[in-house]
């Protein structure tokens, strides 16, 4: 069986549609020039009222910084004028104290000067008193006294007192001497002081101990006499006894011989 065949027409073409109209615009070659310089104007003009008011900020905080530390260094030169005027009132006030402590201890070295003379003429004073006392008190005894026998010594020892000075060593004495006689003639002759110890386990005599050129000591006596001076004795020495022998005039063996016990004269001086 033939096969059938069927034709089918094409479809009607599309319609086209119809061109735009287009507006060509004139060129302008002006404009682009012109964008770039109000770009620049707008970009300087911005940068200038930004750069104005930071330079404005920054003039105004230097001139409150300046104006802060003006005011800070106006009162530093207040303060500093105000201590410059307490140090000059506090040297008149030092100068013034020092004139009174000069004054203080110059009046206070006269006083003490004037305090060691009145105590110097004091000790002397008593000293003399003390002489004078014994002297009454001798003349006192005298009087009291019985007629000198002839077995007697014409003179005798009837004081005599032992100090020791620690600044110089010595040993000062006083001596006294007498003549127990309501009728005495001036007795003359020499006093020999000894002084019996030991040094280094050996018993010795020590001569010569006297502050004269020899062991002797030479007496005027006419009722009374005082003898004073000082005893100095070797370091390594240690003393026992104190001897004084009374040798007058003219003669070569001494008249009589009084000892007394070294630590007996310290006790009673110390007492």
């Amino acid at each position: 069986m033939p096969q059938k065949i069927f034709y089918r027409a094409p479809p009607p073409n599309k319609r086209k549609p119809a061109p735009s109209i287009v507006t060509v615009k004139p060129h302008r070659p002006w404009l682009c020039p012109l964008l770039v310089v109000l770009t620049i104007v707008g970009s300087g003009g911005i940068g200038w009222f930004f750069y104005h008011h930071g330079t404005q900020a920054i003039v105004h905080n230097t001139q409150a910084v300046i104006k802060y530390s003006t005011q800070e260094l106006e009162e530093s030169h207040l303060e500093l004028k105000k201590h410059q005027q307490e140090n000059a009132h506090l040297k008149v006030q030092n100068e013034q104290l020092r004139t009174k402590l000069a004054m203080m201890v110059h009046t206070t070295q006269k006083g003490q000067e004037t305090y060691t003379q009145v105590l110097q003429t004091l000790s002397q004073l008593q000293k003399e008193s003390q002489d004078l006392e014994e002297e009454v008190n001798y003349y006192k005894r005298l009087l009291s006294s019985a007629p000198q026998k002839s077995s007697k010594p014409k003179v005798v020892v009837t004081h005599l007192t032992l100090k020791f000075d620690e600044e110089s060593g010595h040993y000062p004495y006083k001596l006294i001497l007498t003549q127990w006689a309501k009728e005495a003639k001036v007795a003359q002759g020499i006093a020999q002081i000894h002084v019996l110890g030991q040094s280094h386990g050996k018993r010795l005599v020590i001569e010569s101990i006297t502050e004269n050129s020899s062991d002797t000591l030479k007496y005027s006596v006419h009722y009374f006499q005082r003898i004073e001076g000082e005893i100095q004795l070797p370091k390594e020495f240690i003393p026992e006894q104190l001897s004084i022998r009374l040798m007058p005039k003219d003669q070569k063996k001494p008249l009589n011989e009084f000892r007394f016990f070294w630590k007996e004269l310290l006790k009673q001086e110390q007492s």
